[in-house]
């Protein structure tokens, strides 16, 4: 109520404000927006927002929806907003809605900002995907991108889940029954669960790539460039076969009263799904390109104190341009305390041309062999015979050559 302190007027939709005006109270004030938005088509939108602070959102006088005294915080703004609050109405081509936004800022939880995210957007349904699949089944190739944004992506929270926001995998399954061929291109920053694995030709994962995505995709598509990345990360299947899983609500993210318990130890990654743990849909150090590769036998040069390293010769058997990663991973022998099946500890990338060999060289030092004793405070080297094995990922081991190692105690840096 009352006069305002300060305003403005933004001239489309798309606005960031980073500060408030000059003599605002960042933590400590309100404000309303007044808009018009006209369907550009017929159909049904989603109006909706979240905020760090209350909120309500007016439609043609009425309200439509709430944060203000049922406001919760959920998991945007760092854990400091609420989760996403929406609204449907269905619209007819030209039709205009008359927006009103009111926001006000309440006591923060730890990281003291206020914010809202505010905006509106077209609702694809099963009419657009059965419209899809129409067009692929006429196409050679189906090229499906989808995946997830920095909205979900994001620091400051754990996602609640590894499924394709929205009606992403329904729209994959319909191409993907009418294509003579489909292409997924993948765009997350993490694992996603795929149900239609099986049913499509390809996956290509390119992350967030930015601007140049598309030009990047093109390039790998139609082999102008060929692929030679590998996955930082193990894909698990399902949420259930990742590490931090449970099973008990209580205690799985997002826990209960703020507490969740993260038991896995050790077992993180590769080291979960190579142990105890399901095999990964994708394993750690995964990928694939347009050509294939043959391996030597490998030069074991290992000292007894654990420095040294192993070679052998790689060669493109294929007929393109490739990279090849060999990588190292390590067994140990039984020791006093409980140690992971296998660590990755060195590995080497080699780009060759069709026909061309070269040598990998995988260096080790003593460190990669050893363990930290809490007691004693210092990493010690189990004597024994260590397994050295040789893959392309963490799952698809290729060759392994045994070294015995001395015990030692090594430095705490080094």
């Amino acid at each position: 109520s009352g006069s305002p302190a300060a305003t403005d007027r933004a001239a489309d939709m798309h606005a960031f404000m980073a500060e408030t005006p000059e003599g605002i109270d960042p933590l400590n004030h309100a404000l309303r927006i007044t808009g018009r938005f006209t369907a550009p088509e017929a159909g049904t939108w989603r109006f909706g927002f979240h905020s760090a602070g209350k909120s309500r959102l007016i439609l043609d006088g009425e309200e439509a929806a709430e944060a203000w005294d049922s406001w919760t915080r959920g998991r945007t703004f760092f854990e400091e907003g609420c989760d996403p609050v929406t609204v449907e109405r269905t619209l007819d081509a030209g039709q205009t809605v008359e927006v009103v936004y009111e926001f006000a800022t309440h006591p923060t939880h730890d990281l003291h900002v206020s914010g809202y995210y505010l905006g509106v957007g077209r609702v694809l349904g099963q009419a657009e995907i059965d419209h899809a699949a129409e067009v692929a089944a006429g196409a050679d190739v189906a090229l499906v991108c989808v995946g997830r944004s920095a909205e979900w992506d994001t620091e400051g929270w754990d996602l609640p889940d590894m499924t394709l926001p929205g009606l992403q995998n329904q729209l994959v399954e319909a191409v993907a029954t009418r294509a003579s061929r489909t292409v997924v291109l993948l765009q997350t920053g993490g694992p996603v669960e795929m149900p239609w694995l099986d049913s499509v030709d390809a996956v290509l994962e390119g992350w967030y790539p930015g601007q140049e995505a598309g030009h990047a995709f093109a390039d790998i598509l139609t082999g102008a460039r060929t692929p030679g990345g590998r996955l930082p990360q193990s894909f698990p299947a399902r949420l259930e076969d990742a590490p931090t899983f449970s099973g008990t609500p209580d205690v799985t993210y997002p826990g209960e009263d703020g507490h969740v318990r993260y038991d896995e130890g050790l077992l993180i990654g590769y080291r979960h799904h190579a142990g105890t743990g399901p095999a990964a849909a994708f394993p750690f150090g995964f990928g694939l390109g347009y050509t294939d590769f043959a391996f030597g036998t490998p030069e074991v040069r290992v000292n007894p104190d654990g420095t040294g390293d192993l070679r052998l010769t790689v060669t493109n058997t294929g007929a393109h341009e490739g990279a090849a990663v060999v990588q190292l991973y390590v067994s140990p022998p039984e020791t006093a305390v409980d140690r992971p099946d296998a660590e990755l500890k060195s590995f080497a990338k080699l780009t060759l041309a069709r026909g061309d060999s070269g040598i990998a060289t995988l260096a080790l030092k003593p460190r990669d062999f050893a363990w930290f004793d809490v007691d004693r405070r210092c990493w010690t080297v189990t004597a024994g015979d260590y397994a050295l094995r040789l893959g392309t990922s963490a799952a698809d081991i290729f060759t392994t050559a045994t070294v015995q190692i001395q015990g030692q105690d090594l430095p705490l840096r080094g």
